[in-house]
């Protein structure tokens, strides 16, 4: 029995580390804007007048507009650093994301091996309640009433050991 790879993609430890491994991928990106220089607009505009009655005259308005460009020269590699680092914790959120996977992949293994097992055991214990439900009424004592019902399931066990040894493992 498979499952399909869309039903693991929405357990929520999958989506969540695939989430860290795109978060991660993220910050490598901020860490390298650092590398490009920053570029601010500003404009300003205003009136300006030693009279209150000429403050709005077109003469006493003004306005400017302007551009700041600013880069570091010199920062002992710090930006290269920064980067290593955050491609050293992509490198890792990714090692820890197929892990997640690997893990998945084992528990939902192990849950249907287990499932399989189960429906084995229980076909097993299907197929031989009949003969044991037989034995157990079979047993009389000479004048034809039932013996106790302790001895009988103990001649039972001893008598058909080869059969509840194949209900116990039903792997021989």
């Amino acid at each position: 029995v498979g499952l399909p790879p869309d039903l693991l993609q929405s357990r929520p430890d999958i989506a969540a580390a695939e989430r860290r491994v795109a978060a991660a991928n993220a910050d490598i990106g901020v860490a390298k804007t650092a590398y490009f220089p920053s570029i601010m607009f500003n404009g300003a505009a205003g009136t300006e007048g030693s009279q209150i009655a000429n403050l709005l005259a077109m003469p006493n308005r003004f306005w400017s507009i302007g551009a700041t460009l600013v880069q570091t020269i010199f920062d002992a590699g710090r930006r290269k650093s920064t980067v290593e680092g955050t491609e050293a914790n992509y490198d890792l959120t990714v090692a820890n994301y197929r892990q997640t996977v690997l893990t998945a992949f084992q528990q939902v293994e192990d849950n249907l091996a287990a499932l399989r097992i189960l429906a084995q055991e229980q076909q097993n214990l299907a197929d031989n309640f009949p003969a044991f439900f037989d034995a157990l009424h079979s047993y009389t004592n000479p004048d034809g009433d039932e013996i106790d019902y302790r001895i009988a399931i103990t001649t039972s066990g001893r008598s058909r050991s080869s059969d509840t040894s194949m209900i116990r493992s039903p792997h021989s």
